[in-house]
């Protein structure tokens, strides 16, 4: 008797009804990603490499990882599918979540997305762009199976009365395998979209606080003191450094460098009276805001950054300071720190974030003129100023960096010679950037002083691609475009450098321009900087590359 009631509990709990069904999901769904969005399949790839150099025995490995993950799936699709109706919202809520996400990024970088986008999000949140970011890249195609999801959760009968113990060991099973995968490898094997945003979400922590077998924990390389700067200036510096970083702005999208739309006007008139020195594209270090800022910050040139030198290199604020500076950092993106790490707040000296930025304007795209308007009143009664500008930039979506009013459009509105129209994402994007470009750099550059004892350096963190080859990628991705920036001085012609501007220039050479500029003595930097702007020749040009990926090669970096 007791046997039979112990089997009959048996039964109730794997009801084959409902192992059928979640089996025919599953692998219904595995399909479904695997044919509707071809590049989540990359990892496959890395699977018959190592089947085709004839590393079986790695094979096997990265194989048993993947049907482990999938296994892991279809116990969460089983307990949602028997779970009593309390829990079964909770699954497709989980479900639901994790799903559009993944399809969402996918939407825009044809990826979906792994540690060092948690890390971004996680550090370098501006949540009014994140969430314009998640309506602009919606994608459709996650509603399928999400509905059907949904549907069969709605069919299927009630095997468990009280949800909380499975719900729990499917949560302990997910998290436990993702901390070991992390732990003992590099998550470099296939999983499906709702695995991928589970293992994303554990992957964080486990590196940052946890560590791997490779690498201690992230967190104690992040709160090291950076290295001092030994050497202190004791002349007051003659001039003022203005160093801007603007988002999104692709080099090519300029007609400064030759774009046939006037994107830039002001530019080109400034170049017409002498007021430029234009290397035209140069190189960003890496694809993402994060890293690339953080580059530029410390002058790492060196990948991949094992040593976690971007931590500890002192940064362009350090030598400022040293050089007598008075130091302003503005961030026309958001209040929070997301460029370097809260020991070099100390350092930025006048922090002037989005925030206080936007109690004086009305709209988003107004911010970068603010900051054009409190650069002017600085410089135009001091010497001795040290300046990085982080710019609101050229967002997606594109609309909410111009006016929307017919005035602007008809002002702004430029189609290529092919017939494109507004709706086009290049379209935007060039609206954007004219407007943000002539609205800033005009406000900038409105009296005959402004480059009186001050010099501009212009960049912008990384371009982006709009539609080249089919691709739509605005960071993170590894497109050609998405390196291509812009990068010139402004001032003055008399207080502009000769230099020679054939020489093909990267991110990396900003760094000892900027100490140049400051008259930091070469005797005293104890680090091997990229050459500076100042000093290359166009024959000390080089192949130029960039950094896609985690910097410390835990997530694919190469």
């Amino acid at each position: 008797m007791t046997e039979k009631i112990k089997n009959s509990r048996f039964t109730n709990l794997y009801s084959s009804k409902i192992l059928i069904l979640t089996f025919i999901f599953g692998v219904s769904f595995l399909l479904f990603e695997v044919l509707i969005l071809p590049k989540s399949r990359i990892s496959l790839v890395i699977l018959a490499r190592h089947f085709n150099e004839g590393s079986y025995w790695r094979f096997l490995f990265v194989l048993s990882l993947s049907i482990t993950a999938f296994c892991l799936f279809l116990s969460f699709v089983y307990s949602a599918f028997a779970s009593s109706v309390k829990y079964r919202i909770i699954y497709f809520l989980i479900f639901s979540v994790l799903v559009f996400i993944q399809y969402g990024y996918y939407e825009a970088f044809e990826s979906f997305p792994r540690f060092q986008e948690m890390e971004v999000a996680l550090y370098s949140p501006n949540w009014e762009i994140f969430t314009s970011a998640i309506f602009a890249y919606f994608n459709y195609i996650a509603l399928i199976p999400v509905i059907i999801f949904g549907v069969l959760l709605l069919k299927t009968q009630v095997m468990f009365e009280k949800g909380l113990k499975p719900f729990l060991v499917i949560i302990f099973l997910f998290v436990g395998f993702f901390f070991l995968t992390t732990y003992f490898t590099k998550n470099t094997f296939y999983v499906n979209s709702l695995n991928n945003g589970v293992r994303t979400l554990v992957s964080f922590p486990v590196i940052w606080y946890v560590g791997t077998i490779n690498d201690t924990p992230k967190s104690l390389h992040y709160y090291v003191k950076r290295t001092n700067i030994e050497y202190q200036s004791t002349a007051q510096p003659p001039n003022n450094i203005v160093f801007i970083v603007d988002e999104s702005v692709r080099s090519d999208h300029l007609s400064l460098n030759g774009y046939e739309i006037p994107t830039t006007p002001t530019l080109e008139k400034l170049n017409e009276q002498g007021l430029i020195k234009n290397w035209g594209t140069a190189v960003s270090g890496t694809t993402c805001s994060i890293t690339s800022n953080g580059l530029m910050l410390t002058g790492l040139n060196e990948f991949p950054d094992t040593d976690y030198k971007i931590y500890k290199l002192p940064t362009i604020f350090q030598y400022a300071k040293a050089m007598g500076y008075k130091n302003y950092y503005f961030d026309g993106q958001t209040s929070m720190l997301w460029n370097g790490k809260l020991n070099d707040i100390a350092d930025f000296g006048k922090w002037i974030t989005a925030h206080e930025l936007g109690k004086n304007v009305k709209q988003k795209y107004e911010v970068d003129v603010e900051i054009a308007k409190q650069i002017k009143a600085i410089v135009r009664g001091s010497t001795g100023n040290f300046i990085w500008v982080n710019k609101y930039g050229v967002h997606q979506s594109y609309v909410d960096s111009y006016p929307q009013s017919k005035a602007v459009k008809d002002a702004y509105l430029t189609k290529s010679s092919d017939g494109k129209d507004a709706e086009n994402v290049d379209v935007k994007y060039d609206e954007a950037l004219r407007y943000n470009s002539e609205s800033f750099f005009s406000e900038l550059t409105n009296n005959d002083n402004f480059g009186k004892n001050t010099i501009y350096v212009y960049t912008s963190d990384h371009g982006r691609a709009l539609k080249e080859n089919g691709v739509i990628a605005t960071h993170c991705s590894n497109t050609k475009p998405e390196a291509s920036v812009p990068l010139f001085l402004l001032s003055t012609p008399e207080n502009l450098p000769e230099v020679e501007t054939d020489f093909k220039a990267s991110h990396s050479n900003i760094f000892a321009t900027l100490l140049d500029l400051m008259k930091f003595p070469e005797g005293e930097r104890k680090y091997k900087y990229a050459i500076s702007l100042l000093k290359a020749k166009g024959l000390d040009s080089k192949k130029r590359t960039y950094y896609v990926g985690d910097l410390q090669k835990m997530d694919e970096g190469r």
